[in-house]
């Protein structure tokens, strides 16, 4: 499922001569992704995350993203020094432009997916 998924978006993501604004972008991945046989609202969102953080030229997600009460604890670990109960989105929007603003940062973070398991497991 997950790899007819891939096919189904990988030529929206790459078509950059379509110049859709990124609302129509989201519309077709998500309808692509919802489409899937047992992707359910998580895997949903997971994938379009995992898209947008792929992808930030795209702005997937800069319009279209709730930042739920899940996202707290992840949040106010990369970001101890914000207060983030109060404006969740703010936060997210701060790390998102930390992240894309130094190269360095998308080049180490294969190093999270390296650590995910050990912090899980703590």
């Amino acid at each position: 499922t997950l790899i007819g998924i891939a096919n189904e978006i990988w030529p929206i993501i790459k078509d950059r001569a379509r110049a859709k604004p990124s609302r129509s972008c989201f519309d077709e991945i998500l309808q692509a992704v919802q489409a899937g046989k047992g992707i359910g609202d998580t895997w949903a969102k997971m994938l379009m995350v995992s898209i947008d953080i792929a992808f930030p030229d795209m702005c997937l997600l800069r319009d279209r993203c709730e930042v739920g009460n899940g996202a707290v604890d992840g949040l106010q670990r990369l970001l101890p020094t914000v207060s983030v109960s109060h404006d969740k989105h703010q936060c997210l929007e701060v790390v998102t432009s930390a992240v894309n603003s130094k190269p360095a940062l998308v080049a180490n973070a294969w190093g999270f997916w390296e650590m995910l398991p050990r912090v899980e497991s703590q």
